[in-house]
C-alpha cells in the first residue's frame, strides 16, 4: 500500500494531501473510518484504482 500512495502518480495526480498519507502510513491503527474501516486501505484502494482504470 505504502507503494502506492509514494508513487509518482499518486503524489502528481494531488488528490490526496501528503502529510496526511504520511501519518496514516506511519500509524494506520489511528486512522480509523466511524464503521471501523482502515483508512490506509481506503486511500490505496482508491489510488491503485485510479492507477489501472485512468492512468491505464
Amino acid at each position: 500500500m505504502t507503494d502506492i500512495l509514494n508513487s509518482t502518480q499518486c503524489i502528481n495526480r494531488g488528490l490526496y494531501n501528503q502529510n496526511f498519507v504520511q501519518k496514516v502510513i506511519s500509524q494506520p491503527e489511528q486512522y480509523m473510518t466511524a464503521l471501523n474501516g482502515s483508512r490506509l486501505w481506503h486511500l490505496a484502494l482508491l489510488e491503485y484504482w485510479l492507477q489501472v482504470n485512468i492512468d491505464g
